[in-house]
């Protein structure tokens, strides 16, 4: 991902430096960007709350620190079909059994308000797709990265796993299934301390 950026941006003529750190101790100076930012990135860690503290750490007085995370509350499919809600939970369940939070979405704001970060704001809205859109077979998607997890933890056998999806997919791909994506709530904050200099 990181080479994907570098390529990118020299395609682009942007002057970009790209690092790759432990999103818990960056390594970065304290206190020295105006905008600090992640995207789907506390649903995958058991530490959310250190990477939020790195977050808020690294930011100047009074920049801001915005974070965009999903919650499944509202992922859903019409027609329904029991496949979608099967595997749904079973996403939700498989990450939760690895000590992750796939709807951590709905908390962000109270984890940057617990970081120390004022004048935190909030907004969730979620996508709607329809057959041939990419994010259509998102759910299917995001079931294979741990189908793993589910299968060994007894969820589902190998065997139903794969028709649930098979089955799915082929729901998915009729013109008329419509999806709800995961709603994705967007908090963000300023950092406290004055931004004026002696």
């Amino acid at each position: 991902m990181v080479e994907f950026g570098r390529e990118l941006a020299e395609k682009r003529g942007l002057a970009v430096e790209f690092i790759q750190a432990d999103a818990t101790a960056t390594g970065l100076p304290d206190r020295s960007f105006d905008l600090v930012h992640a995207r789907t990135l506390l649903l995958n860690v058991q530490n959310p709350q250190q990477i939020v503290a790195e977050m808020v750490r690294i930011a100047k007085p009074g920049g801001v620190v915005a974070v965009q995370e999903p919650d499944a509350a509202a992922w859903s499919c019409d027609p329904p079909h029991p496949g979608f809600d099967i595997l749904r939970e079973a996403i939700v369940s498989g990450y939760r059994r690895t000590g992750k939070d796939f709807n951590i979405g709905r908390r962000i704001a109270r984890l940057l308000r617990d970081a120390g970060l004022h004048d935190v704001r909030v907004r969730a809205t979620a996508r709607v797709t329809r057959s041939g859109e990419y994010y259509q077979t998102f759910l299917l998607a995001i079931a294979g990265l741990v189908r793993e997890v589910i299968v060994e933890a007894g969820d589902l056998t190998a065997d139903e796993f794969d028709s649930y999806a098979a089955a799915l997919r082929a729901h998915l791909e009729a013109p008329h299934t419509i999806t709800c994506q995961p709603i994705m709530w967007q908090a963000w904050g300023r950092a406290r301390g004055s931004t004026v200099t002696a």
